[in-house]
């Protein structure tokens, strides 16, 4: 993204921001009932990727937050806003027996002491 200058690179961000938050639309009209609430394709991930490609990582976080805080706001509420960012920024390496990473808002809270009473 280099040919076009600073303008190019803004102007072909702003379309990645707008692409992902289309794709983030899509998901939450789509009926997906697997059991699990909160559970949704990622469609919108192909923004970030592509964007990784072009960009690098920075630019590449930086449109992963404006979509996570951007779609909150528009089709969402502040409790998916901050589950979203927690999961966007906070990642647990991987396991040596090569685990997914199992880290869940549960396991968070409880090492936080967290619980629902209150106590």
């Amino acid at each position: 993204m280099r040919r076009g200058g600073q303008s190019a690179a803004n102007a072909a961000f702003g379309i990645l921001l707008a692409l992902a938050l289309l794709l983030s639309y899509v998901e939450v009209l789509l009926p997906l009932s697997i059991g699990i609430p909160g559970v949704k394709l990622g469609l919108a991930n192909l923004a970030s990727l592509v964007c990784l490609y072009l960009f690098g990582i920075r630019r590449a976080a930086l449109l992963s937050v404006l979509r996570i805080v951007l779609t909150g706001f528009l089709f969402g509420n502040m409790a998916a806003i901050l589950y979203s960012l927690r999961r966007a920024v906070w990642r647990r390496p991987p396991s040596r027996s090569g685990a997914a990473d199992s880290v869940s808002s549960a396991s968070v809270c409880s090492a936080l002491s967290f619980t629902i009473w209150g106590s």
